[in-house]
């Protein structure tokens, strides 16, 4: 079985046991290992250990204002939607880890029946870059990355 499923299975498990606890607040404090995600700064600095690349360099590449970047990295300020996906784009993630970016920084995962979210979907499927990733979107006039987005807006 592969982590994925593995995983998958851990979450329905999670869930059944949570809807058949007498109380929440009794299945949460018998159960708090499964709440233990780590921080987003943590999990960012774990991201970034794998690669070859500076901070100072990847805000660059990726458009990222570097104060902003960096008190991102050392858990100061939010991680916003889109710069979660610029960095996942920028560390060439897997869907799968840019989903779990998304959720540990308290973003909505990527949906493919947003024209958008599924051209980053695309994007990371064939590790296309940020550049390219921004220059597709500009060129089907869907807003990209960096653009304020209204929540209405499926583009």
């Amino acid at each position: 079985m592969d982590i994925k499923n593995e995983k998958q299975i851990l979450t329905a498990k999670v869930l059944t046991n949570i809807m058949e606890a007498e109380s929440f607040e009794q299945y949460y404090t018998t159960n708090k290992e499964v709440f233990n995600a780590p921080s987003l700064k943590q999990h960012l600095a774990d991201l970034l250990s794998n690669k070859e690349i500076s901070l100072a360099r990847l805000f660059r590449d990726l458009d990222i204002e570097k104060n902003l970047g960096y008190h991102i990295f050392s858990g100061k300020r939010n991680l916003t939607r889109d710069n979660a996906l610029k960095l996942a784009l920028g560390l060439s993630l897997t869907i799968d880890e840019t989903q779990r970016l998304l959720l540990i920084s308290e973003n909505s995962e990527l949906y493919a029946k947003i024209p958008r979210d599924a051209a980053v979907l695309y994007s990371l499927c064939h590790n296309l870059g940020y550049r390219e990733t921004q220059n597709t979107l500009y060129n089907l006039e869907i807003n990209i990355l960096g653009e304020n987005v209204s929540a209405d807006t499926n583009k």
